[in-house]
């Protein structure tokens, strides 16, 4: 009688890791499913917005904006985000949530620091010579900080596997985006 009594402790412990391993596979196909909608989203309104701005501004002016200042947004984007970003979503038992947000905040002051060293070869360009290519070029260089001010935010609901509110945020991101 005691073996069984000893197996039906060992069989709840396993029932329960069955319990959350499925909870963990089903939220994350779910949220797979979720962003993978979304990115069609984002696409399919991506191309009709730009075949849009297509019909309204000359090519170079085109060119400029989706390959110069698309450049210089990405660059400053990864260079300041991904690395924090891969750390802070890695799993670690001896870090808190707060030092994890803590770590995240850094991408910030990191994204500063690389806009004020790349918009020096941006100014320095020939099309620099226009006013307009300079504010706008700060315009991109805000755009890049207001979304890396948002990393702490996406590392917390990454870390807590919350994928319906990370789809509702990044649709209204790109699509605010994609408008402006």
């Amino acid at each position: 009688m005691t073996s069984s009594r000893g197996a039906a402790k060992d069989a709840a412990p396993n029932d329960a890791h069955l319990a959350a391993a499925s909870r963990l596979i089903s939220t994350s196909l779910t949220g797979g499913a979720y962003l993978a909608g979304l990115s069609m989203l984002t696409k399919a309104v991506s191309v009709v917005l730009n075949q849009i701005l297509l019909r309204h501004i000359t090519p170079e002016v085109f060119g400029i904006a989706s390959i110069q200042f698309e450049l210089l947004y990405t660059t400053i984007v990864f260079l300041a985000r991904e690395g924090i970003r891969l750390a802070a979503v890695r799993p670690n038992a001896a870090r808190s949530d707060r030092h994890t947000t803590n770590l995240a905040w850094c991408c910030l002051p990191i994204g500063l620091a690389v806009a004020f060293v790349l918009q020096f070869f941006w100014l320095r360009q020939e099309a620099a010579v226009s006013g307009e290519f300079g504010r706008c070029l700060w315009l991109y260089v805000a755009a890049a900080l207001v979304e890396l001010s948002a990393e702490p935010a996406f590392v917390a609901v990454q870390n807590r596997l919350l994928y319906g509110p990370r789809v509702v945020v990044e649709a209204a991101a790109s699509l605010t985006r994609a408008v402006t």
